[in-house]
Formats: C-alpha cells, sequence, structure tokens
C-alpha cells in the first residue's frame, strides 16, 4: 500500500528546509510501520490527489502548495467514523474475564480495532514543519481551520 506524507509548514519554506527521504532512513522511528519512504514522488499528482481530495468532500481548498481547511473540517472528515468508533468500543466493552485472560489475540485485535477507527494508521500522513507525522484523522482534529499550511516535501511511503 503507497500513501503520502505531506509536510507542510506555517509559512512558505525554502526547499532546503524541506525533510528528505534520508530524514526517515536515519530515523526510522518516523514511520515504524514502513517498509520504505522514497521522495521520488510526482509533486503535480500528489497535489492533484490532495486538492481533490479536499474540494470532492469539502474539506478544504488547495491553491499552489497551499491548502486552508474549511472550518468544519474535521466533522466533515470524522462524521461517519464516530459510530464505528462506539461499535468497537462496545465490543471491547463485552470483553469477559475470561477473554481478558486466556484470549489474548482476540483482545489486542479488539484493541487495534478501535485505535484504527479513531486514527486510521492506513492513511496519508502529514508533518507539521519537522515534527513526527501524523495519520490525517490526527492532523485534521488538531489543525486550524482557515490558517494556510503551505507544502513542502511530498513522500511516498509504502506499507
Amino acid at each position: 500500500m503507497h500513501l503520502y506524507i505531506y509536510q507542510v509548514f506555517r509559512e512558505p519554506r525554502p526547499k532546503a528546509d524541506w525533510s528528505t527521504e534520508t530524514n526517515f532512513i536515519n530515523n526510522p522511528e518516523l514511520m515504524p510501520y514502513a517498509d520504505y519512504v522514497s521522495g521520488s514522488v510526482d509533486r503535480n499528482t500528489a497535489l492533484h490527489v490532495l486538492g481533490e481530495r479536499l474540494e470532492r468532500h469539502g474539506f478544504g481548498t488547495l491553491s499552489g502548495s497551499a491548502f486552508t481547511l474549511a472550518p468544519d473540517a474535521a466533522q466533515r472528515y470524522l462524521k461517519n467514523r464516530f459510530e464505528v468508533f462506539r461499535k468497537a468500543l462496545d465490543a471491547l466493552n463485552k470483553v469477559t474475564e475470561a477473554q481478558f485472560i486466556h484470549s489474548y489475540q482476540h483482545v489486542e485485535g479488539l484493541f487495534s480495532d478501535l485505535h484504527s477507527d479513531f486514527s486510521n494508521p492506513y492513511s496519508d500522513y502529514v508533518m507539521v514543519a519537522d515534527e513526527l507525522p501524523v495519520p490525517f484523522d490526527q492532523f485534521i482534529r488538531m489543525a486550524e481551520p482557515g490558517v494556510p499550511f503551505y507544502i513542502g516535501s511530498i513522500m511516498d511511503c509504502h506499507y
């Protein structure tokens, strides 16, 4: 599976400030589940994919190499996920003491489902400046709507 890692800044930054695949090779903990991270990306295609996703779902707009999130971007992005999250939480809540003690893989799977339903680790990632990359789910929950995010490097991540 391939996904993009978008590095974003609060103001435009020169290319010399952008992260490269070397940052990930030298720091594998940045994307611990990745088989590899590559800087060989068709930037125009990656920007098009992001812009189309933002506009199609009403999450925001892309202008050149910067995007702005809509005021209700998080609500729109996550609106159908809450019920799925609640079902995963209910399934975990129904674990019996016997399952807790003897069914390690079953209970661990329930935890994994709950975590994935909260923050999908198999989506695009956003890296604010030089911070750790986070799933788009986490970014959209924390990002300030209406503020432009300037895209620096875009990398391909393979799981």
